[in-house]
């Protein structure tokens, strides 16, 4: 988790009452992939504590979508894992330019697929306190990666907590 590209985090919600430090933030970093493009889909997310310990891998399956289907979800079942646990502040990372930028709202939402993704990952974001995001390069994603990366193999979606 200590990989860092220097790169700022935009806010995307601030509804907590009080100052928030990026400190004693959560971790997510979100990745999702098809084979081919479309094709089968694998979606991540790795959830990390305060303190830099891994806490959940997440992964889901689609039989068949697109790279950006795959990112979206890979963030949307990280959000649900962090909602239900109980997280309320969370920096969020992936190496999806193109989900990161929709999310912060410097990109428009062209396609109708994205648009419906992106209201639902933005409806999980409204009910938490206290959200950030950046893009990262693919090298640092490696957690998210392997995990979308394992599903292309077995085919089946599962959640771990660590």
């Amino acid at each position: 988790m200590s990989m860092s590209n220097k790169k700022v985090f935009t806010l995307v919600h601030n509804g907590a009452v009080g100052a928030v430090k990026i400190k004693d933030c959560y971790l997510m970093r979100f990745d999702g992939g098809a084979v081919p493009n479309p094709g089968t889909c694998g979606s991540g997310a790795v959830i990390w504590g305060p303190d830099g310990k891994k806490l959940w891998e997440v992964g889901r399956y689609i039989p068949y979508g697109t790279n950006n289907i795959a990112e979206y979800t890979g963030l949307e079942i990280g959000l649900a894992v962090c909602l239900r646990e109980g997280i309320r502040n969370l920096k969020i990372e992936g190496d999806s330019k193109l989900v990161v930028n929709q999310v912060i709202g410097s990109w428009a939402l062209n396609a109708e697929g994205m648009r419906d993704c992106n209201l639902r990952v933005m409806a999980l974001i409204k009910k938490l306190d206290y959200v950030v995001i950046r893009h990262v390069y693919r090298e640092f994603n490696v957690d998210a990666d392997a995990v979308t990366n394992e599903l292309q193999g077995t085919k089946q979606s599962f959640e771990r907590r660590l």
